[in-house]
Protein backbone atom coordinates (compact mmCIF):
# COMPACT_ATOMS: atom_id res chain seq x y z
CA UNK A 1 0.00 0.00 0.00
CA UNK A 2 1.29 3.10 -1.12
CA UNK A 3 1.06 6.73 1.30
CA UNK A 4 1.05 10.23 -0.15
CA UNK A 5 2.10 13.05 2.16
CA UNK A 6 0.45 16.39 0.86
CA UNK A 7 0.29 20.08 2.37
CA UNK A 8 -3.15 21.11 2.64
CA UNK A 9 -1.67 24.33 1.69
CA UNK A 10 -1.39 23.42 -1.45
CA UNK A 11 -4.26 21.15 -2.02
CA UNK A 12 -6.22 24.38 -1.28
CA UNK A 13 -4.13 26.20 -3.49
CA UNK A 14 -4.93 24.27 -6.86
CA UNK A 15 -8.85 24.20 -5.50
CA UNK A 16 -8.79 27.76 -5.40
CA UNK A 17 -6.85 28.26 -8.84
CA UNK A 18 -8.95 29.74 -11.36
CA UNK A 19 -8.58 28.01 -14.91
CA UNK A 20 -6.72 29.46 -17.77
CA UNK A 21 -9.05 31.47 -20.29
CA UNK A 22 -8.20 32.72 -23.25
CA UNK A 23 -8.27 36.09 -23.96
CA UNK A 24 -11.80 36.52 -25.75
CA UNK A 25 -11.80 37.43 -29.49
CA UNK A 26 -12.32 41.29 -30.74
CA UNK A 27 -14.29 42.04 -33.68
CA UNK A 28 -12.05 41.61 -36.18
CA UNK A 29 -10.69 38.20 -34.84
CA UNK A 30 -14.20 36.96 -34.97
CA UNK A 31 -14.70 38.28 -38.50
CA UNK A 32 -11.69 36.49 -40.05
CA UNK A 33 -12.50 33.10 -38.19
CA UNK A 34 -16.09 33.52 -39.27
CA UNK A 35 -14.90 34.21 -42.60
CA UNK A 36 -12.18 31.02 -42.62
CA UNK A 37 -14.82 28.96 -41.25
CA UNK A 38 -16.78 29.90 -44.27
CA UNK A 39 -14.34 29.37 -46.59
CA UNK A 40 -13.61 25.99 -45.74
CA UNK A 41 -17.39 25.12 -45.55
CA UNK A 42 -17.33 25.97 -49.58
CA UNK A 43 -14.38 24.43 -50.60
CA UNK A 44 -15.38 20.83 -48.55
CA UNK A 45 -18.67 21.44 -50.67
CA UNK A 46 -17.11 21.70 -53.60
CA UNK A 47 -14.89 19.02 -53.23
CA UNK A 48 -17.65 16.72 -52.07
CA UNK A 49 -19.58 17.92 -55.41
CA UNK A 50 -16.62 17.06 -57.31
CA UNK A 51 -16.59 13.55 -56.11
CA UNK A 52 -19.88 12.43 -56.47
CA UNK A 53 -19.41 14.09 -60.15
CA UNK A 54 -16.94 11.68 -60.65
CA UNK A 55 -18.62 7.94 -59.27
CA UNK A 56 -18.83 8.84 -55.61
CA UNK A 57 -15.98 7.36 -54.66
CA UNK A 58 -12.93 8.75 -53.79
CA UNK A 59 -10.23 6.91 -55.30
CA UNK A 60 -6.37 7.26 -55.30
CA UNK A 61 -7.00 9.60 -59.29
CA UNK A 62 -9.85 11.83 -58.15
CA UNK A 63 -7.63 12.50 -54.83
CA UNK A 64 -4.77 13.98 -57.25
CA UNK A 65 -7.31 15.42 -59.51
CA UNK A 66 -8.98 17.38 -56.64
CA UNK A 67 -4.90 18.16 -55.10
CA UNK A 68 -4.25 19.45 -58.43
CA UNK A 69 -7.74 21.73 -59.22
CA UNK A 70 -7.94 22.76 -55.69
CA UNK A 71 -4.89 22.74 -53.29
CA UNK A 72 -2.75 23.65 -55.57
CA UNK A 73 -4.32 25.65 -58.92
CA UNK A 74 -2.76 26.38 -62.37
CA UNK A 75 -3.43 30.22 -62.68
Amino acid sequence: MTYVTADIRTIADTLSAKPETAPQKGFWGKFLETLMESRRRAAEREIARYIELNGGVLTDSIDRAIEDRFVFPKR
